[in-house]
């Protein structure tokens, strides 16, 4: 049951117990909503990982390239954007990426310089 703060009372001063209760309920889901927002981009980026080896995609080796459609579901996919990834493993050393010519295309990120990322 959710009780709104203007619902706490204070007889005398003091809160009841059922006021203490809802507060400390209420400071519960206040921190369980700062928690879902600080970890979903972690989540999101473990089951990307997951979901790219069910499918194929190799560490180092094999990257993956996903067409979505309207039917597909992810957490922030748009359906008209082709999507590519690759998991790294920087544990092997330096690596080099090389990207092809845009030919013109200013929709796309380009790869940045990752040398100063400890």
């Amino acid at each position: 049951m959710t009780v709104h703060p203007t619902d706490f009372e204070f007889p005398g001063r003091f809160p009841t117990p059922a006021t203490v209760t809802a507060a400390y309920d209420d400071a519960d889901f206040v921190r369980a909503v700062q928690c879902y927002k600080h970890f979903l981009p972690l989540v999101s980026g473990a089951s990307i990982f997951s979901g790219q080896e069910a499918v194929g995609v190799r560490v180092n080796e094999v990257f993956g390239y996903m067409d979505t459609h309207p039917a597909q579901v992810g957490l922030t996919l748009n359906s008209d954007t082709p999507y590519g990834g690759s998991l790294l493993d920087l544990h092997v050393g330096p690596l080099v990426a090389e990207k092809r010519s845009s030919h013109g295309q200013h929709h796309r990120r380009e790869l940045e310089d990752l040398a100063d990322v400890q």
